[in-house]
């Protein structure tokens, strides 16, 4: 990694090529404010004397009046303005040690200054036909672009940081085979290629797995609560005693994975999830909502393996929408809680209308034909 310059450059990826610090923009900013504040005082001598010249009745004309009679009054302006100054050279070098940031530390401290300086010279001297005014306004001008262009750089710098820290994630992921219970929580996985890697006991709460690679992968007693697995790949993975509370499987493909003992307490699933052979049995499915998913492997006539459901507990599960033609329910545990689809029969299909105990509990032992694992 190179050291955090805040280098100033459209494309993040090139950005250590260029070399514009702040500090000099910021430099270049209280050098114009001078030279403009300058410029116009020596211009406005010019332009008084070449008056005086052409007309000799302003020898005569009263003299100004007194600057102290024109200043605004009222020192709690003053107050208020140093206050302010004084708290944002504070923050400033505090945002600065935090971030172990010298180059940025010393910006934010004279784009402060220069701000600081502005308001006092503006606030003081508007109403003079003097410079003081004009000083004023140019530093505030310089300090506001200033401030401009550090945000854009704070910005692209953070977008560059996310940039190179993903391919290093991804990088060093794909170098492990056995990942057995490393902390992924919140990172973003997102169409990360890990077909096959060990996960066994892996922390990835909110963990971002969009259009990820599982297949095959070994997932076992994995805490994958509130993770995004939205058109994953997790066909003919091991999830057992896996933790998925509110977990996306929308769109998910969950072809012959095993699901055995896993908590899914209101995960999601949809027509797009494909759980044909997807074994459920002794999983807690509490909460969960099935959409319109096809759980009984009947797809628009083409038959595939139904998911396995028996002794899985589906209590205030929502199946009103999706297709059970053909699921395996015999000793699911439901209540009146669980919606079940128009016209379909629990009792009939083997579900156990009672609440969860262990007595009541059913071990699917039953033979089921189940194809073996493309890996």
């Amino acid at each position: 990694m190179s050291p955090s310059w805040l280098l100033l450059s459209r494309d993040p990826k090139s950005q250590p090529r260029s070399r514009v610090p702040l500090v000099a923009v910021l430099i270049g900013a209280l050098l114009g404010a001078a030279w403009t504040a300058w410029s116009k005082k020596n211009g406005l001598r010019d332009s008084q004397k070449g008056g005086d010249l052409k007309d000799p009745q302003l020898k005569n004309a009263p003299p100004p009046p007194d600057n102290a009679s024109t200043a605004p009054r009222g020192h709690w302006r003053l107050l208020l303005i140093c206050i302010l100054g004084i708290f944002g050279t504070v923050g400033a070098v505090i945002v600065g040690i935090r971030s172990r940031n010298y180059l940025l530390t010393a910006s934010l401290v004279i784009a402060s200054i220069l701000t600081l300086a502005g308001a006092l010279f503006w606030t003081y001297g508007r109403k003079e036909v003097g410079s003081r005014a004009t000083l004023g306004a140019a530093l505030l001008s310089g300090a506001v672009v200033s401030f401009s262009v550090l945000g854009l750089q704070i910005a692209t710098e953070a977008q560059r940081q996310r940039i190179a820290d993903r391919e290093a994630l991804q990088l060093t992921l794909s170098l492990q085979q056995d990942l057995s219970g490393v902390g992924l929580s919140g990172r973003d996985l997102s169409r990360f290629f890990l077909h096959g890697k060990q996960f066994r006991n892996a922390m990835m709460e909110e963990t971002n797995l969009q259009l990820a690679d599982l297949g095959c992968g070994r997932v076992d007693g994995a805490n994958l609560d509130d993770a995004n697995l939205r058109g994953a790949n997790l066909a003919d993975a091991q999830l057992q005693h896996a933790e998925a509370w509110g977990t996306d499987f929308r769109g998910t493909d969950l072809y012959n994975t095993n699901l055995q003992y896993a908590v899914l307490i209101k995960a999601r699933f949809n027509s797009n999830s494909h759980l044909s052979y997807t074994d459920f049995r002794n999983a807690a499915l509490d909460g969960a909502s099935f959409g319109d998913a096809y759980v009984g492997g009947l797809d628009e006539g083409d038959f595939e393996g139904p998911a396995d459901l028996r002794g899985a507990s589906v209590v205030g599960t929502d199946f009103s929408h999706a297709d059970l033609s053909g699921a395996l329910l015999k000793g699911a545990l439901a209540d009146r809680s669980t919606k079940w689809p128009p016209g379909f029969n629990p009792i009939k299909a083997g579900v156990i209308l009672t609440q969860i105990s262990k007595e009541t509990a059913f071990a699917a032992s039953e033979p089921y034909a189940r194809p073996k694992r493309n890996c």
